[in-house]
């Protein structure tokens, strides 16, 4: 069995995310070599474990790192990482594992140790290769950021990186990628390092967005790390090509990555720039107040990376900006009417506002309102209030929704708190939208009985006298 040659634990911030069913994590795996072994580096990430803890309470999450070949396993080893209210940050726990040549399955799983319920798992299949010294070789590519936090350790070339995790690239000034390239010194003539960004527009087609080549010296071992500016770069679907060519353009060695982008000051500053007539539109007659009430109002119409742009422009309180947004989205909408379709919007808006106001926020952030706005006006509803043992929940169905191309779609929510109208979505057979095979324990999570059903894979209730909320989804 190998032992693990390194383990560093490093902070940082991250995402801003919330813990909903499940630990929210992500794992990264990087495949390297040295003249004599091969090793992969496991990065762990966990986003805000020390939520919602107070000052006497204490996070323990148990991680467990399986790796094995087809007859039998290589690596098993289980660590615990523990959070106060003090922590403050984001995990990110980096190990390395020295392996042999062959196929391997990794499987890191994460679980709660107060909370059970509370996991992540993670499984891959990574295949090391034979080190050949006249063959080319590379690591696998690594993205991320040059890190500012004086915590972190992780260094490629003496600067520190903080990895690019799940994929996402959210408001950076630059990028960093990191690979190492071996046995360049078979080669005579020049090589070199060719990188290309493309920005994908659908599925058979990308725009070239820039392109960058580095001469690289003719030796074993070549570490590479290249920095690219992200600051202009829209919101989207990216792929970084990565070439090694020879002097005549043939390619020697190819790879790639593939990440999103959510950039809001360059998709803002990218929708002003068009030189649209927006000076006597309806947009100059809202005032302050009334243009952030719209903007937040069309957050349920607006995409992932959309959203980041309205917050930004709210961040910025720039009415100039906010009216230029808000114009440009519903000229978006409705080049022809976009100053009918937006009052009959915000009429609905402020309907839904009122019909469902709670405690926080505006009634289109509550979750019925959101998927009000989002999907519009269910096709029926079943409200219950007084079901033994179940909080009061309410079962909106549409027959056909056009987003998502389902028919007899349901939501179902549920008032957790008690408090006036403040319900929350607890599952819903919408893709895209929260699914929870255990929403039915939780709504009835004030029965006795429930709490002896098993706490992991449990999914239904015990049948109760008047209990009807599963027939009522079901048949509904």
């Amino acid at each position: 069995m190998k032992k693990p040659i390194l383990s560093i634990v490093c902070l940082f911030i991250g995402f801003n995310s919330l813990l909903n069913a499940q630990i929210e994590s992500d794992i990264i795996i990087q495949k390297y070599s040295t003249l004599d072994q091969s090793y992969i580096e496991l990065y762990t990430y966990i986003i805000n474990p020390y939520k919602e803890l107070t000052e006497e309470e204490q996070r323990n999450i148990e991680s467990l790192v399986v790796i094995r070949d087809e007859n039998q396993i290589q690596v098993a080893e289980k660590y615990l990482y523990c959070f106060t209210q003090n922590t403050s940050t984001d995990l990110l726990d980096i190990k390395r594992f020295q392996l042999d040549p062959g196929e391997y399955s990794v499987r890191v799983e994460l679980i709660d140790l107060e909370d059970i319920n509370l996991y992540d798992d993670h499984s891959f299949t990574i295949n090391l290769k034979p080190q050949d010294s006249t063959s080319l070789a590379s690591s696998d590519l690594l993205l991320g950021f040059e890190s500012s936090n004086q915590l972190d350790q992780i260094e490629k070339l003496s600067v520190p990186i903080e990895p690019m995790v799940f994929n996402f690239c959210r408001n950076q000034e630059s990028m960093l990628s990191y690979v190492e390239l071996y046995n360049l010194d078979q080669y005579q003539e020049p090589v070199f390092a060719g990188y290309k960004l493309l920005r994908l527009i659908s599925q058979d087609s990308s725009e070239l967005v820039f392109k960058k080549f580095e001469k690289l010296a003719n030796e074993p071992f070549v570490p590479l790390l290249v920095s690219f500016p992200m600051e202009e770069i829209l919101s989207g679907q990216y792929i970084l090509d990565f070439e090694l060519i020879d002097k005549k353009s043939n390619v020697l060695y190819a790879m790639n990555r593939s990440f999103d982008v959510s950039n809001a000051k360059a998709d803002l500053e990218y929708s002003m720039s068009y030189n649209m007539d927006f000076e006597n539109s309806w947009v100059q007659r809202l005032n302050n107040e009334e243009l952030d009430y719209a903007l937040k109002a069309i957050f349920p119409r607006l995409s992932f990376s959309s959203t980041d742009v309205v917050n930004y422009v709210l961040d910025q309180n720039d009415i100039k900006v906010k009216r230029y947004f808000l114009f440009n989205f519903w000229v978006t909408e409705s080049p022809d009417y976009p100053e009918e379709i937006f009052n009959r919007y915000m009429e609905i808006a402020r309907a839904v506002d009122k019909t469902y106001q709670g405690s926080l926020g505006y009634g289109f952030e509550s979750d019925r309102g959101y998927i009000f706005l989002k999907y519009g006006k269910p096709s029926d509803i079943v409200s219950v209030e007084d079901e033994p043992t179940a909080h009061p929940y309410e079962i909106w169905m549409y027959n056909h929704l056009e987003e998502t191309n389902q028919t007899e779609v349901k939501f179902l929510f549920y008032n957790q708190s008690l408090a006036s109208n403040d319900m929350i979505l607890l599952h819903s057979t919408c893709r895209g939208e929260l699914s929870n095979p255990r929403w039915e324990l939780e709504l009835y999570g004030d029965d006795p009985n429930t709490a002896n059903i098993n706490p992991i894979d449990g999914r239904n209730a015990n049948p109760g006298f008047n209990r009807r909320a599963r027939e009522y989804f079901t048949d509904f």
